[in-house]
C-alpha cells in the first residue's frame, strides 16, 4: 500500500499541477496565448503585465490552490499509508514542480512553479512558508521580474563565495544572505 500512496501522490500532484491558470484565462478569457505575449513565460508576473490586474490575482490564487489541494490530498494519503504527513507534501511537491514547469498537457512548456513551491512550503513547514512568503511580499512591488531578482541574487552570492570565502563586503545585505544558503 505505501508504493500505491508514492505512485498516486506523484501522478496526481504531476497531472493537476500541469494544469496552469495562466493559459486556461489567457486562452479563455483574451483568446490569445500567454506563452505568446510578453516574455513568453505562463506565470503570474507575464500575465499581470500583459493583461493587467483584472484577472492576474485570480491566477495568482489559483496557483496558490493548486498547491494547497496538491499538499493536502498527498499529505494525508501519506499521513494514512506511509505515517508522514510532511514527507507526502515534500514528494507531491516535487512532483508539482515537474508538472508545473513540465506539463504534458502544453507540449511540456510551462512556468517557472515559484507559487506552487511557496504553497508546499506552506504546507511543510508554516515558519518557512511565513519567511518565503514574506520575501514575496517585499519582492513582489519592488520589481517586475521577482524570478529573475532571485536568481541574480543567488548567483552573485555563489560567485562572491567562489571568488573569496570571507567576502564580508557583499553579505551585509539579509536578503543576499539568505538568498547564498537557498543556492
Amino acid at each position: 500500500m505505501k508504493a500505491l500512496a508514492y505512485i498516486i501522490s506523484a501522478v496526481f500532484a504531476y497531472f493537476v499541477s500541469g494544469l496552469n491558470p495562466a493559459i486556461i484565462m489567457s486562452k479563455a478569457i483574451y483568446k490569445k496565448d500567454i506563452r505568446t505575449c510578453g516574455s513568453g513565460n505562463p506565470g503570474f508576473t507575464n500575465f499581470k503585465r500583459v493583461f493587467g490586474n483584472k484577472y492576474a490575482w485570480f491566477v495568482f490564487v489559483l496557483d496558490i490552490l493548486k498547491g494547497a489541494v496538491i499538499s493536502v490530498v498527498a499529505g494525508l494519503l501519506f499521513r494514512a499509508y506511509v505515517g508522514s504527513w510532511a514527507l507526502g507534501v515534500a514528494y507531491a511537491g516535487l512532483f508539482s514542480m515537474l508538472g508545473h514547469a513540465f506539463p504534458i498537457y502544453y507540449g511540456f512548456k510551462g512556468g517557472k512553479g515559484f507559487l506552487v513551491c511557496l504553497s508546499t512550503v506552506w504546507f511543510i513547514d508554516w515558519r518557512a512558508g511565513a519567511i518565503a512568503t514574506a520575501v514575496l511580499v517585499i519582492m513582489l512591488p519592488l520589481t517586475k521580474y521577482i524570478v529573475h531578482n532571485v536568481r541574480t541574487c543567488c548567483r552573485r552570492g555563489c560567485r562572491c563565495r567562489i571568488r573569496r570565502r570571507t567576502c564580508r563586503k557583499h553579505y551585509v545585505c539579509g536578503l543576499r544572505t539568505l538568498c547564498y544558503s537557498a543556492a
